[in-house]
């Protein structure tokens, strides 16, 4: 069948299955609950079939109808004894409208155990993961569980292998993505990414392979219904042929999505899917992985399993991203479960490449990631490729084992124009990554310039691991005045050197705000209350650059604003003290034996420091990285400094590598086409002018 036919027929079925919809809309049944009804019903159908496929298969090798329970059972697809012993089908149940609802509660007790569980046969107190018996009788309730659940069993999937039902649930999920937040993009991803992370997928294990290393372990740490981890493995082997085997791991929070994934692993060899959260309680031992895939949630908000992750005993969290986003907890996780030379492909929005400050949890895991080499390339991908959002998302390639010649080099390769046009919008998705594109990216990442000396390619650079650093560095900045003097040069130097901070004015006899003059005014309330409400804020609110301050022996204190500097003038002697800053505070003073309570008013006068910090391109060489720091010091900073310290951060700024700098229009021809709306204006005018 050629991949157009089988498109054809694919999307024949996934219609066929979503007019089941329609039953569900005479009925008042809100769209956005469509999936949830639709969802327990489209595994039953993949159970039925896939056992139907199973059994004609058996039968035709020689099998006896009496030995099928039992071989079945071997394989590990699940049985019915209904389908077995008495050859009746959902279809067959749903022919006779006077006894389907005891026959079908008949059918569904004869499934196997854990089919019973995944379906949610039967109510239960603990997960009843796809709930096939609750949403059956609301189904019964609503008077439509005949016409529903018979339009269902009128479609045929047995004529579809393991591939085609995965694309058709392709496109089923992908409207229920488009119609429900409970079933959006954070368990969902589109086929062309995924055929993009199965073209790199090959190109990794292509470099794995030998004859003794034929078997290759794929693991999804948030596999969703399995879609995406199904997709690769399929598409590999297609690519690979029976070049190599493989086997499936993957794991899921969400219990119906869990239950989909659990049935369609069902029909594959060597295929294990878990339930649980990967952040608290992984499944998969630790370098047990060869190639690891995921599109974890953007944006996932881990603070109720914070106690639960910090306590984590497998060494796995080197540091911890901000509670408000865990995706790089999956990351640290996926290179957790790699073996010595794992890959791993992972979808993740921009947060993890620039999210946090130097210091941070976030910076640190990068600078884990770079110091260990862990990070091979970053694709960055289309807008608006996705079916919920049309944020930019990227590739993390991870290789454990990177070859020689691309160690402490991370390849970025920009595949944001590599798309081609949908003709109809599929919710936020308006593009998709077409075959050719996929080629060229593959291409960009096999075949780049590692001495980046190709400065025509556009769309792929290299840099080297220690471009991603940068020194923040810490500095207090001395403020000085017109003559490049600081208040601190005024202030006092004890018998020891150590110079004063501040120059405390403890005789104030006035204090004048724009030269009017500040009188504590009798209070109207308690003194204490008065000082906290009034005073207080009073004082907080006036531009202390318009202060003056008079002591009792005459001397005058001010800031000069022109001069940026505190000036003292005792009578005729004018000196100026450097810059400074003057502070008035205010105080309640309780009552004592010796004094009554009171205000206490205070002046200091202080050098004008500010703190700041620089950012500063870092070297791996601390006698390099040194000179640096200092070089731009000298340079750009002018006012002295103290460098109170230094934090080596980490990020990825990907907009800054493929920057291109807007080209104007030189200034001639701007000028030209002025001129030439100036004649054409003139000529108009003079045409109306003659007119009148």
């Amino acid at each position: 069948m050629t991949k157009q036919n089988n498109s054809t027929l694919i999307n024949n079925y996934a219609n066929e299955i979503w007019k089941t919809a329609d039953i569900l809309r005479g009925v008042g049944v809100k769209q956005s609950e469509w999936p949830s009804y639709m969802m327990p019903f489209l595994a039953l159908l993949m159970i039925e079939s896939r056992i139907l496929k199973a059994i004609k298969e058996l039968e035709s090798e020689g099998v006896a109808r009496g030995d099928l329970k039992d071989l079945l059972k071997d394989e590990g697809f699940g049985y019915n004894d209904v389908i077995i012993n008495q050859n009746h089908t959902l279809r067959d149940i749903f022919s006779n409208d006077s006894t389907y609802q005891g026959d079908f509660e008949t059918y569904l007790r004869s499934f196997d155990p854990e089919t019973k569980i995944l379906l949610g046969c039967e109510h239960n107190d603990k997960d009843n993961y796809l709930d096939l018996n609750g949403w059956n009788k609301k189904l019964r309730f609503k008077d439509i569980d005949y016409d529903y659940i018979k339009a269902w069993s009128l479609i045929d999937l047995t004529e579809l292998d393991n591939h085609e039902i995965t694309d058709m649930e392709e496109h089923i999920k992908r409207k229920w993505a488009d119609i429900s937040a409970d079933t959006s993009g954070e368990q969902y991803t589109p086929s062309d990414i995924f055929d993009l992370i199965s073209d790199l997928g090959v190109e990794y294990i292509k470099g794995m392979y030998t004859k003794e290393r034929a078997v290759f372990s794929l693991y999804d740490m948030t596999c969703g219904g399995g879609n995406m981890l199904f997709g690769v493995e399929d598409n590999i082997k297609n690519t690979l042929g029976d070049l190599i085997s493989t086997e499936t791991h993957g794991q899921e929070i969400n219990t119906s999505l869990y239950a989909l994934a659990k049935i369609e692993s069902r029909f594959r060899k060597k295929s294990y899917i878990s339930m649980g959260n990967t952040l608290t309680d992984p499944k998969v031992k630790e370098g047990s992985i060869d190639l690891g895939i995921a599109n974890p949630p953007y944006g996932v908000d881990w603070k109720q399993v914070k106690n639960k992750v910090e306590e984590n005993q497998t060494g796995q969290y080197k540091n911890y991203p901000s509670t408000s986003d865990g995706q790089l907890l999956f990351v640290q996780h996926k290179l957790h479960s790699l073996k010595d030379d794992g890959k791993a492909i992972i979808v993740l929005n921009g947060s993890p490449l620039f999210s946090g400050d130097a210091g941070s949890g976030e910076s640190e895991i990068r600078k884990y990631i770079f110091e260990n080499d862990y990070l091979e390339a970053l694709i960055q991908l289309p807008n608006n490729e996705f079916f919920n959002t049309g944020i930019t998302t990227y590739l993390w390639m991870l290789n454990k084992d990177k070859p020689t010649e691309r160690k402490n080099k991370i390849i970025l390769i920009n595949a944001n124009n590599m798309f081609i046009k949908l003709k109809k919008n599929k919710g936020s998705k308006n593009c998709e990554i077409d075959e050719p594109n996929r080629k060229k990216i593959v291409d960009m990442f096999l075949n780049c310039d590692l001495n980046n000396n190709d400065n025509n390619n556009e769309n792929c650079k290299v840099l080297n691991v220690a471009d991603f650093y940068y020194n923040k560095v810490n500095i207090q900045l001395t403020n000085v005045d017109v003559n490049d003097k600081s208040f601190e040069d005024s202030l006092d130097v004890n018998s020891k050197g150590v110079r004063s901070k501040t120059l405390k004015i403890t005789n104030v006899k006035d204090i004048l705000f724009s030269d009017e003059k500040y009188t504590l005014c009798t209070p109207n309330t308690d003194l204490q209350t008065f000082c906290k409400e009034q005073v207080q804020p009073y004082l907080n609110q006036i531009e202390l650059k318009n202060i003056k301050i008079l002591t009792e022996d005459g001397i005058q204190y001010h800031f000069d604003e022109e001069k940026e500097t505190i000036v003292l003038t005792n009578g005729e002697k004018i000196e100026d003290l450097g810059c400074g800053v003057i502070e008035v505070k205010a105080s309640y003073k309780k009552a004592t034996t010796k004094n009554e309570e009171f205000i206490d008013v205070t002046v200091e006068i202080k050098p004008h420091y500010e703190k700041d910090n620089e950012i500063i391109p870092y070297s791996f060489n601390e006698t390099e990285n040194e000179n640096n720091i200092q070089e731009f010091m000298d340079k750009w900073v002018e006012r002295p400094y103290e460098i109170l310290g230094n934090t080596v951060g980490a990020e990825v700024n990907f907009n800054k590598v493929f920057y291109k700098p807007e080209v104007l229009r030189p200034l001639e021809d701007i000028k030209s086409d002025l001129l030439a709306s100036h004649d054409k204006l003139s000529k108009l005018m003079h045409e109306v002018f003659n007119e009148e």
